[in-house]
């Protein structure tokens, strides 16, 4: 429920003193996992009628109430979970390993793991099928990086995205799917970079038009390590050369193989996040455009349909006026249109600035470019829950049920 939402009471529990279990926090945690549950059939959409509005439990999740139910059986923390009660430390370890993902590999655990194991891999009738097609598509990508060495998922992705880059063949489905989720992240951290540099700019000013800032950008920049080591002769060319020059002075791996340091936005004056940003977007359009390009490829209604077509028609136009038009599509126009949309339907204003003729006006709200966490990471976490993974010498390593589960899937991606 949050690493400090019971810090007092935990550490008057490591103390040996009996605390009262109060119900009037409940932190995240059933909006983090009802839609999860759902999806493997846990539980039902919809709910029982009455106060709590409770979702209704399906046969599957009977099954696991039955196994549950014949872990724990009377133990009186049941009922003080539910309506409240003194607990103490003991009392707590008793029943400890039932209440953690992390004890799932315990000999005890094993109706309730191999229960789980089903829900991940197997769907009931009336359940989505290409849902789980493409779930166990992941599983299949996940395990088969661990057992290649690579158990984080930022690398896991980038590589991933990297392959299908410059694969030589059409990709399968769910690799596709990985590296557009990987493009996507990659194109709107660029343009929120942008957003970004340009909110700042115009707050230091009181107001300013796009191309005064770029002016004030393009005038003496002196670009730092962290754009330069990207371009082949390490010197980044001038903002006032052309986009043709700008574009294939790049090195062609720029950024592919490698997770994005997102803490780059800190590091970074506002010049230098424009100048970064369009360095990354030029980069990735360069590397994806192949498989971007593909029918099957997800696209619509992305910042990579809103500005991809300014870079592929910008070669004879300096790297100053690309930056200007990407500004325009895909950062003032984009961010003047969501914000005043979601406005529209009630939601608080988040408005950074707002059009006075050309001028822009600050409104004071300052950005911080965002890019967005992956969820394969929840995947692996619940692989290394079950048990299919293991540590060994400090590394993460597929067990024999692991492998036997990556078996059943055909074996390792690409093997």
């Amino acid at each position: 429920m949050g690493s400090d939402l019971y810090m007092e009471e935990a550490n008057q529990l490591s103390t040996g003193d009996v605390v009262q279990l109060e119900l009037d926090r409940g932190g995240a945690t059933f909006g983090t996992y009802v839609v999860p549950c759902r999806t493997i059939g846990l539980i039902a959409h919809d709910s029982i009628e009455g106060e709590w509005q409770a979702p209704k439990l399906t046969p599957r999740g009977q099954r696991m109430h039955e196994v549950r139910s014949g872990l724990i059986g009377s133990h009186p923390i049941v009922e003080k979970i539910i309506a409240g009660g003194d607990v103490s430390g003991q009392e707590i370890e008793e029943v400890a390993a039932l209440f953690s993902a992390g004890a799932l590999d315990l000999d005890e655990s094993a109706a309730e793991r191999s229960l789980l194991e089903e829900a991940l891999t197997r769907h009931e009738q009336g359940q989505d099928v290409g849902l789980y097609t493409r779930f166990l598509a992941t599983l299949r990508f996940a395990l088969s990086s661990v057992l290649n060495g690579v158990a984080d998922s930022p690398t896991a992705i980038a590589r991933q995205y990297a392959s299908v880059c410059t694969a030589q063949s059409p990709p399968e489905e769910s690799a596709l799917h990985w590296a557009a989720y990987e493009m996507h992240r990659r194109v709107h951290f660029a343009l929120e970079l942008l957003l970004e540099g340009l909110t700042t700019e115009l707050a230091d000013a009181d107001g300013a038009t796009v191309p005064d800032v770029i002016t004030a950008w393009v005038a003496g920049f002196d670009p730092p390590a962290a754009i330069t080591q990207h371009f082949d002769s390490g010197v980044a060319p001038a903002l006032s050369s052309d986009f043709r020059s700008f574009s294939h002075a790049i090195q062609h791996d720029a950024f592919l193989d490698a997770p994005i340091d997102r803490r780059v936005r800190r590091l970074l004056a506002a010049d230098e996040k424009a100048v970064f940003a369009l360095l990354m977007l030029t980069a990735t359009w360069r590397q994806a455009r192949g498989v971007f390009e593909l029918a099957a490829f997800p696209k619509s209604g992305t910042g990579a349909e809103r500005v991809f077509p300014i870079l592929a028609e910008a070669d004879t136009k300096s790297a100053a006026e690309t930056m200007h038009l990407v500004i325009d599509r895909g950062v003032v126009e984009s961010h003047l249109t969501t914000t005043l949309r979601k406005m529209g339907n009630g939601l608080k204003c988040s408005l950074r600035f707002f059009p006075d003729g050309q001028v822009l006006r600050p409104t004071g709200m300052g950005v911080a470019a965002g890019f967005s966490g992956d969820r394969l990471g929840n995947v692996l976490g619940i692989l290394a829950d079950l048990g299919l993974t293991t540590m060994e010498d400090d590394k993460a390593v597929l067990s024999a049920r692991g492998q036997a589960l990556l078996s059943t899937f055909g074996g390792p991606v690409n093997a």
